[in-house]
């Protein structure tokens, strides 16, 4: 029954996420100058959040902040694929070429793919958590062209919290 629940639960988030999507692209939602650069910043923002929040929560709710994060990088990628580049594959090859941080952020959504399809079948799967929220960072800050103050002062508690638990997982063996 939890299994169905918490199913249940990521299918209503992923519609309301979409729907919002669609709300701020046509502006009905906001009223932004690029709606689809603010739709990008809020779900790679959001996905790396509740990953973030995935290492510092109990153990009975880490897997459905995981699972969320892997619900808005979906919705990261679907803007892409779908809102920004209309599926043509041309385009988004021609655009992956040219901005290398796409590799990083391709690289998180992997990992996170692993981690959703096999978490609970191998007990190794859990580190991907690791690199996916490491490629996602990478991913933030290699697309900005100057790093200010503010992306350091976002970004450095996700480093910190990284540090803290590889150095646990380090002494813990």
């Amino acid at each position: 029954m939890a299994k169905i629940l918490e199913i249940l639960f990521l299918v209503v988030i992923f519609i309301a996420s979409w729907q919002l999507v669609l709300g701020v692209e046509s502006y009905r939602i906001g009223n932004f100058s690029d709606p689809v650069a603010i739709l990008y910043l809020y779900s790679g923002w959001i996905s790396v959040v509740l990953l973030g929040i995935s290492f510092i929560v109990f153990k009975s709710v880490k897997r459905l902040f995981g699972l969320l994060s892997f619900v808005f990088a979906l919705i990261h990628i679907g803007i892409f694929f779908v809102i920004d580049f209309n599926f043509n594959f041309d385009l988004i090859i021609k655009d992956i070429m040219e901005k290398y941080y796409i590799y990083f952020g391709v690289a998180s959504f992997v990992c996170l793919s692993v981690c959703a399809l096999f978490f609970g079948r191998f007990k190794k799967v859990y580190y991907f958590v690791y690199l996916a929220l490491i490629f996602g960072l990478l991913h933030i800050i290699f697309i900005q062209k100057i790093l200010t103050l503010n992306y350091i002062l976002y970004i450095a508690p996700f480093f910190a919290l990284l540090a803290y638990k590889l150095y646990k997982i380090k002494h813990t063996f």
